[in-house]
């Protein structure tokens, strides 16, 4: 990724949405990263005067809101958005923070759910966060009477963010501040984690970015006790270990903090390297007693205790853990007749399951064995 600050051209609206909101007021509004699935990239604004609000509480006890225009004649494009918000555990949503958003109703009973869709376009799963400012309720029926919200979405687990808001009859006003992007500078593995890269596990490299120009002081932090200031920040995890990052940016003009959080993970799917350096691919092998001489390199997992070999069965060889490296007598097997072509297939397993595999494939002379013959 590219280290330094992508600075969104949101500017044709941003003056609006740097206002508070007005009393009562009621409008859905977001701001979509490029490459974000469900705004795609784009900046929308909806009030009443453009569709009809619906809210309601839902089965987990949360809010949820639906907003289209299907009541509305001669409209020049159909508009429909859904929202959902839910606490842990169907608790009534209340005004705090929630982190480790999931899909709703999909999520985990011990994680806040979150879905924001529309026009189409839905999330197959999801992460993000989002902060409830207002949450007020009818204390006879339940019903929402004024909700405010924050939230940051990221689709399919993906890099870029939804961000946006929603006001119900509320007098809170806007964000002034987005929140900022913490992006991972590292390539992600198939377990969407850094890639081990040593017995120690790797190190975590990370930029900050904002979403509107200006000028910011950043300020990081991890559960796992590192912190540091500015645009760059790394820090040492250990294999299959995971840490939450957290980050705040200051706005040096207004001296006004947003903060972001993520988690990120150190995971190794790298299978060791095995080589089988005699005998060698197509050599001809003048009897049984030839020696088998295998090697196995693993950067993270550097030491062995056997390796398994086949040469028409299963034979398990102990290897030498400090060098990595066995010379011993080719195990018997099923051969066939003289010219006949075997395989030998050497794998080794680490300690995080990646098994590496290679093989050659000779040819015994049986009967051309003599006594001394020994490759």
């Amino acid at each position: 990724m590219n280290s330094k600050f992508r600075r969104a051209a949101y500017a044709s609206l941003l003056a609006f949405f740097l206002t508070p909101a007005e009393a009562g007021e009621t409008i859905f509004h977001y701001m979509s990263e490029p490459g974000d699935y469900i705004g795609q990239g784009q900046e929308l604004t909806l009030t009443p005067a453009d569709a009809d609000f619906n809210v309601s509480r839902n089965f987990a006890n949360g809010v949820s809101v639906s907003i289209n225009n299907f009541s509305f004649p001669n409209q020049p494009s159909v508009i429909f958005w859904y929202a959902d918000f839910a606490a842990p555990f169907n608790v009534e949503l209340l005004p705090g923070p929630y982190e480790n958003a999931t899909r709703f109703p999909f999520n985990d009973q011990s994680e806040p759910g979150l879905s924001i869709s529309g026009d189409g376009r839905g999330c197959n799963m999801l992460t993000g966060r989002f902060d409830v400012l207002e949450a007020i309720y009818d204390s006879t029926s339940g019903d929402v009477l004024s909700f405010a919200v924050d939230f940051e979405q990221h689709c399919e687990g993906a890099p870029p963010a939804l961000f946006g808001s929603i006001r119900i009859n509320s007098d809170v006003p806007l964000p002034v501040l987005l929140p900022p992007r913490i992006n991972v500078e590292n390539t992600l593995n198939s377990q969407n984690c850094v890639e081990a890269t040593g017995p120690t596990g790797a190190s975590v490299d990370l930029s900050a970015s904002v979403p509107v120009p200006g000028d910011f002081a950043f300020d990081w932090s991890t559960s796992t006790g590192e912190v540091g200031a500015g645009p760059l920040f790394s820090f040492l995890l250990s294999t299959d270990a995971t840490s939450a990052v957290i980050l705040t940016a200051t706005d040096l003009l207004s001296n006004e903090q947003v903060t972001a959080m993520t988690q990120v993970c150190v995971s190794d799917t790298t299978a060791p390297q095995v080589t089988i350096h005699n005998p060698t691919e197509g050599q001809i092998v003048k009897g049984k007693n030839t020696s088998l001489v295998i090697s196995v390199d693993d950067a993270v997992d550097q030491e062995f205790d056997q390796v398994r070999v086949f040469v028409g069965h299963v034979a398990d060889i102990p290897i030498n853990s400090k060098k990595g490296r066995v010379r011993t007598k080719l195990p018997p097997g099923k051969v066939g007749p003289d010219g006949t072509m075997t395989e030998i297939s050497v794998e080794a397993t680490d300690d995080s399951g990646n098994t590496g595999r290679t093989s050659v494939n000779i040819m015994f002379q049986h009967d051309a064995r003599r006594k001394g013959d020994d490759d």
